[in-house]
């Protein structure tokens, strides 16, 4: 009985078509993860700015004492922010001894490719609102 040989393997039809499947798939769902890690970003930064605000309405309800911070040295007061944010005010930032913003500052947040958010402290809570 003659002995019959068989290759083993893949076409070059094979490995093109499935190369091109895959390179498909990652050209589609790349822009919607990088969209999703954008937005985490962005949500994170939001937080921390909130988070921000609650500590210094808490640090001047303990010191009892009002604070300002002007426009200068607001980003320093906001160190929680994801590396490459800033934030920025149009006016001083006043909290009251009671814990109270008056609502008149506006606070730009920036993202490291210089995307904008505006938020305002609303009065008397210091809750951010979007403008």
């Amino acid at each position: 009985m003659p002995e019959t040989s068989t290759k083993a393997g893949y076409s070059l039809l094979e490995v093109l078509l499935t190369v091109t499947l895959i390179a498909l798939v990652g050209a589609i769902t790349a822009p919607s993860i990088l969209n999703q890690i954008e937005r985490r970003e962005e949500r994170l930064a939001l937080a921390a700015l909130e988070t921000g605000m609650t500590r210094l309405r808490y640090e001047a309800v303990l010191a009892a004492t009002p604070l300002e911070i002007g426009p200068a040295a607001i980003n320093a007061r906001f160190s929680d922010l994801p590396e490459g944010w800033r934030v920025s005010a149009d006016a001083p930032l006043q909290v009251s001894s009671g814990g109270l913003c008056d609502g008149e500052t506006v606070l730009t947040l920036t993202s490291p490719d210089n995307r904008l958010w505006r938020r305002r402290p609303a009065a008397p809570d210091c809750q951010l609102e979007r403008l």
